[in-house]
């Protein structure tokens, strides 16, 4: 979001979704504060649901080669890929 204004008791940010929010400015000093726009590139995590039937190393080369291909990939730091969890439903990488 893009900071609106910084008042005594708050700040007030417009999200990407263009609505407005009041942070008492005692909850941001208590609070770890994430700035995603400080430098200019970033990593991006994506979650993705893989089928417990599925070949985990043929999933893991797929989407290497994928993040490799793209043109928004950095080569440093290289892109990984991590089993997060074992969901209901599938695995999460």
């Amino acid at each position: 979001g893009e900071i609106m204004s910084i008042d005594l008791l708050s700040i007030k940010i417009r999200t990407a979704e263009n609505t407005m929010i009041r942070l008492p400015n005692e909850e941001i000093l208590s609070s770890d504060v994430i700035n995603l726009t400080h430098f200019k590139q970033r990593r991006l995590d994506i979650l993705v649901g893989i089928s417990y039937e599925t070949d985990l190393a043929e999933v893991q080369k797929l989407l290497l080669k994928t993040a490799a291909e793209s043109p928004f990939n950095v080569q440093k730091p290289a892109a990984t890929v991590i089993l997060e969890n074992f969901g209901e439903n599938a695995i999460n990488m």
